[in-house]
């Protein structure tokens, strides 16, 4: 089965013990050909010994996707979608905080007057304000 995998700040041990069974073809992206007990192996390794580094490992398997992946102090995630693996990524972190403070804010966007309606006229001739699409009458009856 191929296996790719690619890792960055990483210790030099690793690199070097991974040279046993996988080709490096650029600095950190090892490819060969491993059984599925020897692909575990090695992925339990870099694991173990990979400190703050980052690893992916991808590799053939027989599923619908004929792949399968491992990721390893990633901010990405895998999910599984109905029998298929997806990678999702967090939302780059302008948009995170746009969001968190559009959220914050909600509650009082409903509370916010447009403007006055002058087309339309309240039961008693007052001019009604609309607040989105919630009309409020400007006359109040004791």
């Amino acid at each position: 089965m191929m296996i790719v995998l690619s890792m960055s700040n990483v210790p030099p041990k690793i690199r070097g013990d991974l040279t046993k069974w996988l080709l490096e073809i650029d600095t950190g992206v090892y490819i060969g050909n491993a059984n599925p007990r020897v692909r575990d192996g090695l992925w339990r390794r870099v694991c173990e010994n990979i400190g703050n580094g980052r690893a992916v490992m991808v590799f053939s398997t027989n599923n619908e996707q004929r792949m399968g992946f491992y990721l390893h102090n990633s901010e990405r995630s895998i999910v599984d979608f109905d029998g298929f693996k997806l990678v999702k990524k967090p939302l780059p972190k302008r948009k995170a905080k746009k969001e968190q403070e559009d959220r914050a804010k909600a509650p009082f966007v409903k509370k916010r007057v447009a403007e006055n309606n002058t087309s339309r006229k309240g039961k008693n001739g007052s001019t009604p304000k609309i607040v989105k699409n919630v009309v409020y009458s400007t006359t109040w009856k004791h």
